[in-house]
């Protein structure tokens, strides 16, 4: 038992001549489906194995008749494109001794189900992707522009045979890669395969709720890994899905060939091919909305969140490497904008990433206020000190940001505000304004004891001339 996930793999071994010469009966080919017809799929067997019609009533019938006529035969029968577990079983309870089933699916549970051998068809080394190119365009020699042809193809077996085909009706190499480099997939459309037709089977036969969310993660940018904790943290915003729910359905996706993943549950990081991330694009709806809802489902239900309220497991990082993306494409830059004047955020994707990706977050703001631009000059300036140990965020923003008029208020407080339980109903000191409330914000996450700079030291030339002196 094979289960090759592209049709023309199936095709090769059928018309194999070792294969013809093995199976001296000939080869049955069937096309299962998502809607099989089970009785006209058994009387395609009897037929294409010189049997005359005879009318069997139901499948119990056939099933006793096949059999009976399969026990001396030697012959190869192939399903293609099974969907469901049973349709493949039906046709397993009548093979005889001599006979072999070899199928096309897109679900590998099905193959595990079944107990059979698996084999899966990858992406194409380059010379092989040129080759199938070539053949499908019925040329022997491949103009310059092939290369770019299979590289917007991705190498995917169905993406070149049908480009090439393209080629083998007419069109030019040129208006085809033009076509590619738009990422016009329909263009594609031909009468033996759709790409967009092949996608839309593959999801109209998930229920419902997981077909919506498999085309959520059309919210994920083009080439970007998306963590398992995210996706679950996406499809459980509602808190009426279980973790081990959701991450039940992501397998299920990768075994029906709808997903990339690559290493182990639960944390397993998840890609998409251009063809399918182009095809969740088109069909994603309400995507703003949507990406509002799952940044949504960091805060614990609530948005915006600040830095200390995010909710992010431990080793997941896609929050951190990501947020911006997410925040802009819900048309939330301003919420965006004070999460990067937060202390808590700025340390925790320091510490989850690295200053240049801190960085990359302001330049996406279209016109940050002059508190983020001065801390961004801030954040540039210690680039070479925290390159080299994230630990001395807190040193560098109180060094460069502190001044000096201000220093007395600094950490100023009413009498009454240290009052237990009083002291909140009492008028609160409010120093300063956002530089002072980010320093403060970041003295009060410090334990122990630390060095907290007196002057703009890092700066200013009175605050290096002055430490000088003290030296």
């Amino acid at each position: 038992h094979s289960f090759p996930t592209r049709r023309s793999s199936d095709l090769a071994v059928a018309r194999d001549t070792e294969v013809r010469r093995r199976f001296r009966h000939g080869v049955v080919w069937l096309t299962v489906g998502v809607r099989p017809k089970p009785i006209e799929l058994y009387r395609r067997v009897a037929t294409t194995l010189g049997e005359s019609y005879a009318y069997q009533e139901g499948d119990a019938q056939w099933n006793a008749y096949l059999s009976n006529l399969l026990r001396e035969k030697s012959c190869l029968l192939v399903l293609d494109d099974v969907w469901q577990q049973g349709e493949a079983e039906r046709f397993v309870e009548i093979l005889g001794e001599d006979c072999r089933l070899l199928l096309t699916t897109r679900d590998a549970g099905l193959i595990a189900g079944l107990g059979a051998e698996g084999y899966r068809v990858e992406m194409l080394a380059e010379e092989p992707a040129r080759l199938l190119l070539a053949n499908w365009a019925g040329v022997e020699m491949l103009p310059p522009e092939a290369a770019q042809v299979v590289k917007h193809c991705g190498k995917l077996p169905l993406a070149l045979a049908l480009s090439g085909a393209q080629v083998a009706l007419g069109t030019s190499w040129a208006d085809l890669l033009a076509a590619l480099e738009g990422a016009d997939l329909k263009f594609l459309d031909y009468p033996h395969g759709s790409i967009y037709k092949s996608l839309e089977a593959s999801v109209g036969v998930l229920e419902e709720r997981k077909g919506r969310a498999y085309l959520e993660l059309g919210l994920v940018a083009p080439d970007v890994e998306v963590s398992e904790a995210a996706l679950v943290k996406l499809w459980g915003r509602d808190g009426d899905l279980p973790d081990y729910r959701a991450r039940r359905w992501l397998t299920e996706f990768a075994q029906r060939a709808l997903v990339f993943v690559r290493g182990e549950s639960p944390e397993r990081l998840v890609s998409l091919h251009d063809v399918q991330q182009k095809y969740l694009q088109e069909n994603l709806q309400n995507a703003a909305a949507l990406h509002r809802e799952w940044l949504r489902g960091y805060g614990g239900g609530k948005f915006p969140w600040s830095g200390a309220e995010v909710e992010v497991e431990e080793k997941d990082v896609y929050l951190y490497g990501q947020g911006a993306y997410h925040f802009l494409a819900a048309g939330e830059e301003e919420a965006f904008g004070q999460l990067l004047g937060d202390f808590d955020w700025l340390q925790r994707k320091l510490a989850a990433t690295d200053i240049e990706q801190v960085l990359a977050d302001f330049a996406v703001l279209s016109s940050p206020d002059p508190f983020l631009s001065r801390l961004e000059r801030t954040l540039r300036l210690s680039a070479h000190v925290l390159n080299e140990d994230k630990s001395q965020l807190i040193y560098q923003l109180w060094g460069r940001l502190l001044e000096p008029e201000k220093m007395r208020r600094l950490g100023y407080r009413y009498f009454w505000e240290k009052i237990p339980k009083l002291g909140r109903y009492l008028p609160q000191y409010r120093c300063g304004g956002q530089v002072e409330q980010l320093l403060l914000q970041a003295m009060a996450r410090q334990q122990g004891l630390w060095f907290r700079p007196l002057i703009p030291c890092l700066d200013s030339q009175i605050g290096r001339a002055s430490c000088r002196e003290r030296v």
